[in-house]
């Protein structure tokens, strides 16, 4: 007599044992992805902490300016303090350069001043003086949550390009300059951070941050 019972108990025990070797087939590698998968997001979050310090120590201890007309402000140590103007300051990111506001390829600079001009004119006024024969192509208000009674609690952010020197005094191409300004007001005075760097520079992200760093640290004396 055909034994049923035990041929079903057998048949099931077989399917048993296919079942758990397809599961662990399938679970095993997926908790060595899930795993795997942590791991990397642990190493990049490692990874972009670790750049972001070092970034910082490459910047090295920050230096204070304080001008001869009333504000004072921050700036990376790393870079180079360009002339000997007490009412404004102008680094660099590199030492070398040509005179007055003119920078080499790969340089970036960074320029700080009260802008007693505009005294009696608005912030707008200001900026639409600013932005004379540039090509504007970004605007942005900042709030600077940090800045306490004398800094800038809004920053008018403006991107603009400008050809490096006049079309007519350069045969073929002509090379263009990108100015990143910060303008704001404190106590009814004027103040202005301005990035200059070539269009064409892979750093300019870099340059920014740094710029509005800059500009945030401001403060107008007592």
């Amino acid at each position: 007599m055909f034994d049923w019972f035990g041929e079903s108990q057998s048949i099931y025990e077989g399917a048993r044992s296919r079942y758990e070797r397809t599961a662990q087939s399938l679970y095993l590698p997926t908790i060595a992805m899930t795993i795997n998968m942590r791991v990397i997001c642990v190493v990049g979050l490692g990874l972009t902490t670790s750049l972001a310090v070092a970034q910082e120590a490459v910047q090295g201890k920050w230096k204070s300016f304080k001008s001869s007309n009333g504000f004072s402000v921050k700036y990376p140590g790393n870079w180079f303090r360009k002339g000997i103007s007490t009412d404004s300051v102008a680094i660099l990111s590199s030492s070398g350069g040509a005179e007055g506001l003119i920078i080499k390829r790969g340089q970036a600079m960074i320029f700080v001043k009260k802008d007693e001009k505009y005294t009696n004119s608005t912030l707008s006024q200001m900026i639409d003086q600013y932005a004379q024969d540039t090509e504007v192509l970004f605007r942005k208000d900042i709030r600077n949550d940090m800045a306490g009674p004398r800094g800038c609690h809004k920053l008018k952010q403006i991107i603009s390009r400008e050809a490096a020197v006049p079309p007519e005094g350069m045969p073929g191409s002509v090379p263009y300059m990108l100015n990143t300004e910060y303008f704001c007001e404190i106590h009814g005075h004027k103040y202005v951070t301005v990035l200059r760097t070539f269009e064409s520079d892979r750093k300019q992200a870099t340059y920014q941050k740094i710029a509005l760093r800059v500009a945030e640290s401001l403060r107008a004396n007592k």
